[in-house]
């Protein structure tokens, strides 16, 4: 049974749990939910309590903490889960490995195991889960003959549940092991490799390692500070356009972010330059569902018989299906004010009847204050769509940063109309641009770059508040952030940029960031500079070589 079907199963599940009488579970308060949890909530929230061997609790707690308070309903689920499964003799992929687990602890199971397989190899090692590491410690721990390959400095799938403590504490459990480094780095320019071997010594938990180029010298990394994210943007579409000039091939640029939500400038400014990319990691900006969504409720304030957009709204609403949509835009097209729409009574019954009243509440409050700043309408769309948000998307907390992304982006136009306009322009560009069968540069986060390699790398957006990510403040999770960092810089063969905004807009007024942590602690031997990253960096040497990059 794959994810979809388990999720199929937990959807089934839920819906029965949500719509049976209260007394049932003994949970009054959380039948009254005006968003139920999506089954992809169960089920990640399961499975991340599985292969991390904790309570449901506490993988509630880590994943999903603003449900913790209804884990009771959570605990009905996966125990009705589990029993559906056994009832039709169903395996998910986590069944898999915890089945293969207990047959490793049977003896006789495993004496047959260890006959069997003379010999235990394990590629990627540092991305393993407990139970991984488990089956392999059972299976091997007769013979002692395993080989185990990986790279600590690269474990950065924690949410996914690897422990880096697999690869760390594996010669403490196989006591006789030996340990071999690999410090030979055939990929980058060894000015790339010293600044790796720089960004990443500061790491508590790791094997210490001394990278070598094998390549030799090139050009030392630029650190590039510019005023804003949108000088950002244009610097990176500059350097890009020169390189396709000077004859780089565009599948050798890649740009690189922490989180899917920075991408957004960029991808604007390389629309209107008719710079082709491909992005990895997720969908691009203005096709994302969430961002969609909330433009459905603009555009239907901005006009009001959009088909398309009370179709998407309405969908979010429990009870509303394709025949009450209908029904409701049928009496859309007989009227002729939105005011008039809200104002008539339309037969639905139970849930709908009570969503539709929902929605002609939100759809009034947004008609009270459309005369507003685009940027403050997006922020009270947020506001009334972040429950069905939460409710819908494991990522919901990411999903949202895109909303703020909007937010900011849309405070470049006083007029709602005008905004629409410019969305409508980007999303034109996207559909010529999907016609366009040319090779494109690479836009990607970064743990979607993991393993590949590029001529020129730019990492964008490394401030305190974007890299690392300010939700990892605990030190494992910042030392995960640290090793991140250190994928993104060795994904470059030759240039490396490392870019930062100066500043940012943030509710109403520009404010002042600061640097990350990760390069305001670096070598300054180590890089060059632009000029506004001279004067922000607090120098010890003061003969640091500055190169003009704007004008270069």
């Amino acid at each position: 049974m794959d994810a979809g079907d388990s999720k199929s199963l937990l959807r089934e599940i839920s819906k029965e749990y949500f719509t049976i009488s209260p007394q049932a579970h003994g949970q009054e308060k959380n039948l009254e939910l005006k968003h139920k949890p999506s089954p992809s909530l169960f089920y990640e929230s399961i499975s991340f309590s599985c292969n991390s061997e904790i309570s449901l609790a506490e993988s509630l707690k880590i994943k999903f903490p603003e449900w913790i308070e209804i884990l009771g309903v959570f605990e009905d689920v996966e125990k009705e889960y589990n029993k559906r499964k056994k009832q039709n003799k169903f395996l998910d992929f986590d069944d898999l490995l915890l089945n293969w687990k207990k047959l490793t602890l049977n003896p006789k199971v495993l004496k047959k195991f260890s006959k069997k397989w003379d010999y235990v190899l394990v590629d990627e090692y540092q991305d393993t889960n407990l139970i991984q590491a488990d089956i392999v410690f059972n299976i091997s721990k007769e013979h002692q003959n395993i080989l185990v390959v990986g790279d600590d400095a690269q474990s950065i799938y924690s949410f996914r549940a690897a422990n880096i403590k697999n690869i760390l504490d594996f010669p403490k459990v196989f006591k006789k092991c030996q340990v071999h480094k690999l410090e030979s780095n055939y990929r980058s320019s060894s000015e790339i490799v010293s600044l790796a071997n720089e960004v990443i010594k500061d790491n508590q938990y790791q094997f210490s390692k001394n990278l070598k180029a094998i390549q030799g010298g090139f050009i030392k990394p630029i650190l590039v500070a510019l005023k804003t994210n949108r000088e950002e943007a244009n610097f990176i579409a500059d350097k890009i356009e020169e390189a396709l000039e000077d004859g780089m091939k565009a599948s050798e640029i890649a740009v690189l972010f922490r989180a899917a939500s920075h991408s957004q400038y960029l991808e604007m400014e390389l629309n209107k330059r008719g710079i082709l990319y491909e992005l990895r990691g997720g969908f691009r900006f203005f096709e994302r569902a969430h961002i969609k969504d909330a433009l459905a409720y603009l555009r239907i304030i901005n006009n009001f018989k959009d088909e398309i957009s009370w179709t998407r709204a309405l969908s979010q609403f429990e009870g509303i299906g394709l025949v009450s949509i209908k029904k409701i835009y049928n009496l859309v097209l007989k009227s002729a004010s939105l005011e008039e729409v809200l104002n008539l009574e339309i037969n639905l019954k139970g849930k709908a009847s009570c969503s539709w009243g929902e929605f002609k509440a939100i759809l009034k409050t947004l008609i009270k204050n459309k005369n507003i700043s685009p940027e403050k309408l997006l922020r009270l769309v947020t506001d009334f769509y972040y429950p069905y948000l939460k409710a819908e998307y494991t990522d919901y907390k990411y999903r949202k940063e895109d909303l703020n992304q909007l937010a900011f982006f849309a405070i470049n136009y006083g007029d709602l109309k005008l905004f629409l306009s410019e969305v409508a322009l980007q999303e034109s560009f996207i559909l010529k641009d999907k016609r366009d069968k040319r090779e494109r540069i690479i836009l990607s986060t970064v743990h979607q770059a993991k393993g590949l390699e590029w001529e020129i790398v730019f990492v964008i957006n490394l401030t305190n508040q974007g890299f690392p990510h300010p939700l990892c403040v605990e030190k494992e999770d910042y030392e995960e952030e640290r090793r991140l960092f250190y994928v993104a810089i060795t994904r470059a063969k030759k240039y490396l940029y490392l870019i930062y905004p100066a500043m940012a807009y943030r509710y109403g007024e520009y404010k002042n960031l600061e640097p990350s942590d990760f390069i305001k602690d670096l070598n300054e031997d180590l890089l060059n500079y632009n000029e506004l990253a001279h004067r922000n960096k607090i120098l010890s040497n003061d003969q640091i070589q500055y190169i003009n990059i704007e004008n270069e």
